[in-house]
């Protein structure tokens, strides 16, 4: 009898929360995703606008980008030999770092180096009629409340950026 109620009471957890996003949704058409590992928002921005508002986010903010790499190029040109086709018509992404805010982070527990450098990204699906999409790789470091704090102010620097360049 527990059994049942605990999944009827996670089955109308899961329904309130849907209807939630359904209701309060992101403006503008903008749908958002956020997994344990990444954050994703869609924009009506075509791809190279996009990737340009992307690095200029970062760099509006006094952070330089170490990298970016052209990750649907590196697919389309080695399809063949690994036997697979791209989903993209166009991906990259591009990291970087804070300095203050990975200082604060490694201060608070020596382990969180691990979320460096910070990945911001964007793609388009080869199939037509999808959106652009951007988004983060979610820095995810050790569990205590200083690392907490300090995890949380990268991660809303990142959603910042995005946000930013979804517009």
């Amino acid at each position: 009898m527990q059994r049942i109620l605990k999944r009827s009471l996670m089955t109308m957890g899961l329904i309130l929360a849907g209807s939630a996003i359904a209701l309060f949704g992101s403006k503008d058409a903008q749908t958002e995703e956020m997994s344990s590992g990444f954050f994703l928002i869609a924009t009506d921005s075509s791809f190279e606008d996009t990737a340009s508002s992307l690095e200029d986010a970062v760099i509006n903010r006094g952070l330089v980008i170490d990298y970016t790499g052209y990750i649907g190029d590196m697919l389309a040109r080695t399809g063949e030999a690994v036997g697979a086709n791209s989903p993209y018509k166009n991906a990259q992404y591009v990291h970087f770092c804070s300095a203050k805010h990975t200082h604060a982070a490694v201060a608070a527990d020596v382990r969180n180096l691990a979320i460096c450098p910070y990945v911001v990204f964007v793609y388009e699906v080869a199939e037509d009629g999808n959106p652009v999409q951007i988004g983060y790789r979610r820095p995810i470091g050790v569990d205590t409340s200083a690392s907490n704090a300090a995890i949380s102010d990268i991660e809303t620097l990142l959603k910042e950026i995005v946000d930013e360049a979804a517009q």
